[in-house]
């Protein structure tokens, strides 16, 4: 039982190794209490006879692999895969992370302003790269340079960035195409050393690590001159290199891996053994979307209606579990604006359902729901390849059935489940958006295939820049959205980061554990429809 607190404190370090989705921490907040706690804990017995006990408990010797993809080159611009881009940003710092509660901390920003659709940066004096030559502006003007070609998983970011400028040597300027205060959180890009992309080599990055090489391999070495002077973790991380994900789950399962991203839209059944799951948030909606072309549908009070008669309260208990925080209104429940407000988690009502469908004019004829005489029947698409929203689409169909309607669950390929909303054969179907960094809302109405494109929901987009702007609440944002609802919200997705607590709870001495995939969220698509 010793271990205890070294195996809780460890898991909250070893996940500060990874950026979460839309989140970070700082690696080394918890430094000296777990310095103390193997200080008071550790015996000098357990030690070999080799090691002195002042390395033994200094945490920056301790042993730790993480994997990399191979079939991708490491680049903190283009490297897709999670496991790769997880290691990029080790090794190169933005001008801020974004917390989990998607508010900006300034990493090689000292501070900042915003002045209408300008944002200035102040760039820390004592901050270096790897090389120990100092971050400059014009670093981060090659930096923006580099992503926001074709090829970089950040070009989406541009799609609100007018232009960028250098205006002296520590001070850097973006003026965006609005004034949306959370455009600060779209500066998540990597900075690296003007010019060091060139001829293809790994670019010099400013980060609590960097990329070398030992007589083992590659590895991530510590940068003592990052924004997180003297206080970085471990001195050197090992990487193992991967396959692919089966590979990369069969060496986290057998200890030569000791922490892995862990996408949970398929569960946990993949991990053995004794594994702890670190849940955290993400900015990515499930939902229902509605076809309004269809008759009944086109009535906003059905559409309200089959929102009071999803009870999510049980899917979150049923299927969810950690996997996600169930929603009925279209905002982030992790976000600053609103994680402070008290709102019910859950509106589930059959009795208010039924008043919705009356005003519908839908009636129920014995248990049948009918209209204009006719017997409805709900086709639910759901893409077959994730498990959650598979269980998601049957709870919801259930759900429907409990109040008359007769439901079908089409489980489809995802060419055939993307042809099938394209040429609207549906009536509801299980969807995913990701939304942006800088919660844009409006990307939703936006992006080519985005939910209900051809309706007027004008009201609804005016409504959220009023709330970006703290002119109005959040309640009188969901009551809008509830005025209108062009689609049904169901949760937002969580992901975890995956620790083998045998590792830990085995350890024989604290310098031996044993030997040893997107926040890429705002590149690639910003919509989709699943994962």
């Amino acid at each position: 039982m010793k271990f205890i607190k070294i195996i809780l404190l460890l898991i909250v370090i070893i996940s500060t190794l990874f950026e979460f989705t839309a989140c970070s921490f700082v690696l080394t907040d918890y430094i000296p209490e777990l310095k103390e706690l193997i200080n008071n804990q550790i015996d000098i017995d357990e030690l070999t006879d080799n090691e002195t006990t002042e390395e033994s408990t200094d945490l920056k010797y301790i042993n730790f692999t993480i994997g990399r993809f191979i079939h991708e080159k490491l680049d903190p611009y283009t490297s897709q895969s999670r496991t790769n881009h997880e290691i990029m940003k080790l090794c190169y710092d933005p001008l801020i992370y974004i917390d989990q509660n998607f508010n900006a901390v300034p990493v090689l920003a000292n501070n900042y302003e915003i002045n209408n659709n300008s944002l200035t940066f102040y760039i820390k004096n004592d901050v270096t790269f790897y090389d120990n030559t100092s971050v400059t502006a014009y670093d981060c003007e090659y930096s923006f340079r580099q992503a926001k070609k074709d090829a970089s998983i950040y070009k989406n970011n541009f799609k609100w960035i007018n232009s960028f400028e250098v205006v002296s040597e520590k001070i850097f300027r973006i003026e965006f195409n609005n004034n949306s205060p959370y455009n600060i959180n779209l500066m998540n890009i990597p900075i690296i050393k003007n010019n060091s992309a060139e001829n293809n080599f790994i670019p010099i990055g400013a980060g609590r690590y960097y990329l070398s090489q030992n007589d083992t391999g590659p590895v991530l070495k510590a940068n003592k001159g990052c924004a997180y002077p003297g206080e970085y973790l471990i001195d050197e991380i090992k990487i193992l290199d991967i396959q692919d994900t089966e590979s990369l789950t069969y060496n986290f399962n057998y200890g030569y891996i000791h922490a892995m991203y862990a996408d949970l839209s398929e569960g946990n059944s993949q991990f053995r053994g004794n594994i702890e799951l670190i849940d955290f948030g993400t900015n990515s909606l499930v939902f229902i979307g509605v076809n309004r072309s269809i008759d009944y549908l086109k009535e906003t009070d059905t559409v309200k209606g089959i929102n009071y008669a999803i009870n999510r309260t049980e899917l979150q208990r049923d299927i969810l579990a950690d996997h996600g925080k169930i929603v009925w209104h279209p905002l982030n429940p992790f976000w600053s604006v609103i994680s402070e407000v008290d709102i019910n988690t859950d509106i589930y009502s059959t009795e208010a359902a039924h008043q919705y469908f009356q005003n519908a004019n839908i009636s129920l004829r014995d248990t049948t729901r009918i209209y204009k005489n006719n017997p409805i029947v709900i086709n639910i698409l759901v893409n077959r390849e994730n498990s959650i929203k598979i269980n998601t689409a049957n709870a919801v169909a259930n759900d429907l059935r409990k109040i008359g309607f007769s439901v079908n669950v089409n489980i489809l390929k995802w060419d055939e489940y993307i042809a099938d909303i394209e040429g609207k054969n549906y009536e509801l179907y299980i969807g995913e958006i990701l939304l942006p960094a800088n919660m844009d809302f409006t990307t939703i109405f936006k992006q080519n295939g985005a939910i209900l494109s051809e309706y007027d929901y004008s009201e609804i987009l005016e409504d959220f820049t009023s709330l970006y702007k703290n002119e109005i609440s959040v309640i009188d944002f969901i009551t809008s959205f509830q005025t209108h609802i062009p689609f049904i919200p169901l949760y937002y997705n969580a992901n975890a980061i995956a620790i083998n607590r045998r590792i830990i709870n085995n350890l024989d001495n604290v310098n031996n554990f044993l030997p040893s995939d997107d926040n890429i969220y705002n590149g690639i698509e910003n919509w989709k429809v699943s994962n």
